[in-house]
């Protein structure tokens, strides 16, 4: 599908982000992002998501950023859906996510991964010496390729110079499920498999 084509999908409602964070981690695999900054525009598709917040066979979600309650950093995950949150990991990576659910359940899905669907000349910049398939590979580089920063948290997704559209799974890609990672400081949320990734079909899935 060209670029076009991705940019011509209905955006997301908020009434459609209004749902649990599993849920939404799921439905945002195959949608795009887009980021019109003063350099240019971006747009990435998701490929691989984390959800925070909320409980899982009865536990709390102590990995959520919001689980001790609301801050000045985490306050745009107690708002409306369809916000970003972004926060910044060591004082070097920006990490971008999606709020969800009701307005004040604190909730958000992380955006793990993607792929480059418009603006190569731009991110090639923004990544210089790295391969394109390693652009946004992880939630820092992903950020760093839309020029994602902590400026934008709490602005909205939904409309503007920041929008999220409506994708696909492809025929031949399936969704796993895994724990998150590199949340081993968390008692109960480290063992929750919140994790989601589009991959390939092998010939007997």
């Amino acid at each position: 599908m060209s670029a076009l084509n991705w940019f011509r999908r209905p955006r997301f409602t908020q009434e459609e982000l209004t749902t649990d964070a599993v849920t939404a981690a799921r439905r945002l695999l195959g949608a795009t992002l887009w980021h019109r900054s003063p350099e240019g525009l971006v747009g990435i598709r998701l490929t691989e998501t984390e959800a925070y917040g909320g409980t899982y066979r009865g536990h709390p979600d102590d990995a959520s950023h919001a689980y001790r309650g609301e801050t000045n950093r985490n306050r745009p995950m107690f708002g409306p859906a369809g916000h970003m949150y972004v926060y910044l990991v060591y004082g070097l990576h920006h990490c971008a996510n999606i709020v969800v659910d009701v307005d004040g359940m604190p909730a958000a899905v992380l955006l793990r991964a993607g792929k480059i669907i418009y603006g190569d000349d731009l991110v090639r910049v923004r990544r210089a010496g790295i391969r394109p398939e390693h652009w946004a590979d992880g939630p820092g580089k992903l950020a760093r390729a839309l020029g994602i920063s902590t400026a934008l948290s709490g602005k909205t997704v939904l409309s503007g110079y920041l929008q999220l559209r409506h994708g696909k799974i492809a025929n031949d890609e399936r969704i796993v499920r895994n724990v998150r990672r590199g949340i081993d400081y968390a008692t109960y949320g480290k063992s929750f498999p919140w994790q989601f990734k589009l991959i390939k079909k092998r010939k007997n899935d």
